[in-house]
């Protein structure tokens, strides 16, 4: 089932137990740390949007400065995910932009924000997403849910 707005009835009616096994069972996922968040897949092209990955190799001076770069992504609109990683690049941040140009104009404010840290980034466009297993498609297989 894609359909996020499922109700527990209908998967309880699907797997063939009560709704209350269904609550019960999603509890305790969450309760085990299986589940830490929920969020929706929104599909940037039907808002008319290019989805980009950009990786940036920032030297933060200290953690204020670290900081007020975070606040500043949370202030863009168009900047819908961060994340800090370790090896040649140590933030990803997803931008969707109207265009090429809209995203040039993103990257620049950063860079002039930011100049004095950012010390390489790349960019890299995404075409499309493809998941590769469903946690149905694992419930099912290992019997579990």
């Amino acid at each position: 089932e894609n359909d996020a707005s499922v109700s527990f009835s209908k998967i309880a009616d699907k797997v063939g137990v009560t709704h209350n096994t269904i609550t019960n069972r999603f509890k305790t996922l969450i309760e085990a740390n299986a589940i830490h968040s929920m969020f929706p897949q929104i599909s940037n092209a039907l808002l008319g949007l290019e989805w980009h990955m950009v990786f940036f190799r920032l030297d933060f001076p200290n953690d204020k400065k670290e900081r007020e770069f975070l606040t500043y992504l949370f202030t863009d609109p168009y900047i819908v995910y961060y994340r800090k990683m370790l090896g040649n690049y140590n933030y990803k941040i997803t931008i969707w932009s109207k265009n090429t140009l809209h995203l040039n104009k993103i990257i620049l404010g950063l860079r002039e924000r930011f100049g004095e840290i950012i010390d390489e980034y790349e960019s890299l466009i995404i075409f499309d997403q493809h998941a590769v297993s469903k946690i149905s498609d694992v419930i099912k297989t290992e019997g579990k849910f």
